[in-house]
């Protein structure tokens, strides 16, 4: 008899009362959050990273549009800005109290110019415009080397704009070109 009250005092069945599957629940569900949460950062962060290329690409764009069109300015041609009236790209100085070209245009082909560019990850072809800003005063250009006034110089905007890997990521450059 004195066995049995033994076998019965140390028997780990009758003593058990669940608490490791309790406690190992618990573990499984943190773990589970743990996972669920570095899914959702690496997804996030997947996002940042094609969000920031398809800036990138956007940039680079409007980059090669902005100097084709300062290489227009160089040829040294001129340029008939008053024969195409505002289209094509090439825009007279806006009347006073109105908002700037590059702010109206609708970035179409009738109303900018596209260039060649071989990146295929673009929504849309660069483009630029040229707009005519005024004559600069005469003298108020210096040559640095001999310190004398220039001529009257022609004071001209280059607007570019680039489209990244969708049509909602937009890049506009500008420079200002004297000649």
């Amino acid at each position: 008899m004195y066995g049995a009250f033994l076998m019965n005092r140390f028997n780990p069945l009758k003593n058990e009362r669940g608490a490791v599957l309790v406690v190992s629940l618990m573990i499984l569900v943190i773990l589970t959050l743990l996972g669920i949460t570095a899914m959702q950062t690496t997804t996030f962060q997947e996002k940042m990273a094609g969000n920031m290329r398809s800036r990138e690409v956007a940039f680079q764009a409007a980059e090669a549009a902005l100097r084709q069109g300062e290489a227009v300015l160089e040829g040294g041609g001129l340029l008939d800005f008053k024969s195409v009236r505002n289209t094509n790209g090439l825009y007279l100085m806006p009347p006073a109290g109105t908002d700037p070209w590059w702010l109206r245009v609708t970035w179409d082909p009738s109303d900018s110019v596209p260039i060649g560019y071989d990146i295929t990850a673009t929504a849309a072809r660069p483009r630029y415009i040229i707009e005519e800003l005024g004559v600069a005063k005469t003298g108020s250009f210096k040559n640095l080397a001999a310190g004398v006034p220039q001529p009257a110089s022609r004071n001209y905007r280059v607007t570019a704009r680039g489209v990244g890997g969708s049509a909602g990521v937009v890049v506009i450059l500008q420079s200002t070109y004297v000649r």
